[in-house]
């Protein structure tokens, strides 16, 4: 290892046994209980999830002759508008380690559909290599990266994605907060040297399973990372996001339980842009009022498209081992969702049906291990996005009014940087119960990336589904709802034309889009009048105060465009961050959420 490496490792974990000690001085959080496991193959006792006895006291031994004041230093950001990418978008590997904490049935599994990056270290590699041999996995499918490494918890310790303001991907590197485990904190800065992605090194505390993103700006945590990293303030860290993640709105929840390892993938995870899975416990469990406050608090949190999250809840018993199951810390994989069994069938069995009904059209496969409700499957793999992936956006619409063609608008972001195939870039629908679906051409708008078609006028009360898809010259597509047409979105046409609300923008007969978000140097605000009359739209920030108005007069019926370039009342720039706009008219009111990015 160059010495350079050599430094910035031995400077990294020194600052994280002095953060460690001040934490555990402030007695800032009780400690989880230790659980012994051995590896799938038996070859080695695998480190738990959360620090044994002996790295407690070699943390508490090391860090008082560290506690001498010393500057906390990052790498610069990367160069913004940055975008966080999220787990459900497109992957084209998965990151474990050898010695396994996971079955070979999964690993086949995985192997059908992407590579499975494999951390080994010298001494274990040709002990990995036959194993894998013996067990049937396609060795073909599978990239060995050979480097020291400390324990199976790859989701804690692996790269962080995001891509920078030149559609770049990068690797965040974050501060693993284990610190005694200095192997694992270096595999981000292995993978990003052998992949060839930029790496972008910084000092926040953090493990990947406390944190989940969907991709738009908006991210969760636990309050964990309020007591890992004490000597910022809330506002400091949720600047430290913005800067680095481009996270525009960093919702940090009070975990649901005093005892644990406090990830918030222990109990709740995001299912797509709009859905929260939160898990739900016997009214007689002790987490069970904290948990219904927070799933309460999720549901009151409003998505990119401007409504509030769609709060789906699985049942979660007793398990064999201690506690209750934790079906959420399950992996989604492109078109397919791995949930952790827990040697219960009956609730095994309900909650793959949840994540079927909640995620129509994905394939559910149910998973045997050693799982505990603290560490499961999700902790245990990490999915690697693709850094050239086709991106597509699109805001479902909700209801239509007869008599008028349903616009529709598809954001399409090619990081191969190929251009879209138009041919295959094409909207479907057809009446609910057609057999076959109508392919309508899309047609690129004057915004970047941004593209039109419609479906054509509908006739009273009629049931419509659709999906849209993209597909770039390299030959990579990506569809909304993802595994369409297996899943399709689905609207209903209003009785009379004033219930109509094309794109699903409002309540009531408004429509209301915005586009793109985040944005850095303008929004567009589209809306659609059903008659003629007076109109207000304004720009709101997080505490209810106007901070641009954009129009404030009469206009006539239909469609209508304006942009907000970012700047307030007085000409000002406006800082980073959310900000609503919000349309009055025919006594109605719409809004929408967007995120600005300086």
């Amino acid at each position: 290892m160059p010495l350079q490496c050599v430094c910035r490792a031995i400077s990294r974990l020194r600052l994280t046994l002095a953060f460690l000690a001040l934490a555990c001085w402030l007695g800032a959080l009780p400690v989880a209980p230790t659980h012994t496991e051995r590896s799938t193959d038996g070859d080695e006792e695998l480190l738990p999830i959360n620090e044994t006895e002996a790295e407690r006291a070699l943390g508490n031994l090391l860090a008082p002759r560290l506690l001498a004041p010393r500057a906390r230093a990052s790498d610069p950001p990367p160069v913004g508008p940055i975008r966080n990418v999220a787990e459900f978008e497109p992957c084209t590997g998965v990151l474990i380690r050898y010695p396994l904490g996971l079955p070979y049935g999964l690993i086949r599994e995985m192997t059908r559909d992407v590579t499975v990056h494999v951390i080994v270290s010298s001494e274990n590699y040709g002990t990995a290599v036959a194993n894998f041999n013996a067990e049937g996995v396609d060795t073909s499918r599978v990239e060995w990266v050979v480097a020291p490494n400390n324990s199976i918890w790859t989701r804690d310790y692996g790269p962080w994605f995001v891509f920078d303001g030149n559609g770049k991907e990068v690797i965040l590197d974050h501060f693993y907060n284990r610190p005694t485990r200095p192997d694992d904190d270096q595999i981000p800065i292995v993978l990003g040297a052998k992949w060839g992605i930029p790496v972008v090194t910084h000092t926040l505390w953090h493990t990947g399973g406390n944190y989940m993103s969907e991709g738009h700006g908006l991210s969760y945590s636990t309050d964990l990372v309020w007591y890992e990293n004490p000597s910022m303030s809330h506002s400091e860290i949720a600047q430290f996001m913005r800067d680095y993640y481009g996270v525009g709105e960093y919702q940090v929840l009070p975990d649901i339980s005093p005892d644990g390892i406090h990830h918030i993938d222990t109990w709740a995870k995001l299912l797509d842009e709009e859905t929260v899975l939160v898990k739900q416990v016997d009214a007689s469990h002790p987490d069970y009022g904290r948990i219904e406050a927070t799933a309460a608090t999720i549901a009151g949190l409003t998505d990119k498209y401007g409504r509030p999250f769609r709060v789906a809840r699985v049942f979660c018993p007793p398990i064999p081992s201690g506690d209750v199951a934790a079906y959420t810390n399950s992996l989604i994989l492109n078109n397919r969702v791995f949930v952790p069994n827990f040697n219960t069938p009956a609730a095994d069995a309900a909650a793959l049906e949840v994540y079927r009904n909640s995620m129509p059209g994905y394939e559910v496969i149910g998973v045997d291990g050693s799982w505990l409700s603290q560490d499961a499957l999700h902790c245990r793999v990490m999915g690697i996005h693709d850094r050239y992936m086709l991106r597509v956006d699109h805001n479902p619409v909700q209801q239509a009014g007869p008599g008028l063609p349903v616009p529709i608008t598809m954001y399409a972001d090619d990081r191969s940087e190929a251009g879209l195939d138009m041919t295959f870039t094409k909207l479907y629908w057809r009446q609910a119960g057609a057999s076959a679906f109508t392919a309508v051409p899309f047609v690129p708008t004057s915004q970047p990336d941004w593209y039109e078609a419609q479906i054509p006028a509908q006739p009273p009360l009629a049931k419509v589904e659709y999906y849209v898809t993209a597909r770039d010259l390299t030959g990579r597509t990506a569809s909304r709802p993802r595994p369409a047409p297996y899943a399709t979105y689905r609207f209903s046409v209003s009785a009379t034309a004033s219930a109509g609300t094309p794109d699903g923008a409002s309540n009531g007969n408004l429509e209301l889009t915005t586009s793109p978000t985040p944005f850095q140097s303008g929004a567009v605000v589209r809306f659609r009048l059903g008659a003629a009359g007076p109109v207000r739209l304004a720009v709101y920030d997080v505490r209810g105060r106007e901070v641009a108005r954009l129009v404030e007069r009469s206009l006539p019926a239909g469609a209508h465009k304006f942009e907000w370039s970012g700047q307030s009342a007085n000409g000002a720039p406006a800082p980073s961050g959310v900000y609503f706009v919000l349309l009055k008219a025919a006594g109605e009111r719409a809004s929408r959420r967007v995120v600005l990015i300086r």
